[in-house]
């Protein structure tokens, strides 16, 4: 009978320093979703400026399907090649003319090629995430639609082609 109270009395014993130590744990250290507003853009040779949107920080790989003559039914899937991009930056229109050059140089060959990252802060501005695009170059350039607007800005895009996109 004793014994049966003594494992009676260490099995709680147990259940209640198990629920005590996981209540006490660490939730796992979750980390924080970045903010979107917080970035900055690096361009080889251009200066940083204030960009108020990125887009096209992308992969994407081509799906190339197939069937067996053994089996017409069904459709294989292989991966293809990869694409990146495009990478569109906008930001307020200045004085700067260092977008419209790099665009304005591709005119004419050999491409004017350059290494650019967009990297992600967290609220106190230390880097978080990188990622560095390669082998980029403009393939657009453009004026957003103008409105009479006294408030508004005008707001000049760049559209800009990659070979490659990876995560540092």
């Amino acid at each position: 009978m004793k014994r049966k109270i003594l494992f009676a009395l260490f099995g709680i014993l147990a259940l209640i320093l198990g629920t005590s130590t996981m209540a006490l744990a660490p939730s796992g250290g979750k980390p924080d979703p970045l903010p979107s507003s917080n970035f900055v853009v690096e361009i080889d040779g251009i200066a940083s400026a204030s960009y108020i949107s990125v887009e096209g920080v992308q992969g994407k790989i081509e799906v190339i399907e197939y069937r067996d003559a053994n089996d017409p039914n069904r459709v294989y899937l292989l991966p293809g090649n990869a694409h990146y991009g495009p990478i569109i930056l906008k930001r307020g229109l200045t004085e700067n003319t260092e977008l419209w050059d790099w665009y304005e140089s591709n005119l004419d060959n050999p491409v004017d090629k350059r290494s650019m990252s967009v990297v992600f802060m967290d609220h106190g501005h230390n880097e978080k995430a990188r990622y560095n695009a390669h082998e980029c170059w403009p393939s657009g350039y453009f004026i957003e639609p103008l409105e009479s607007n006294p408030s508004g800005v005008a707001i000049e895009v760049i559209v800009i082609q990659t070979e490659l996109i990876e995560r540092a």
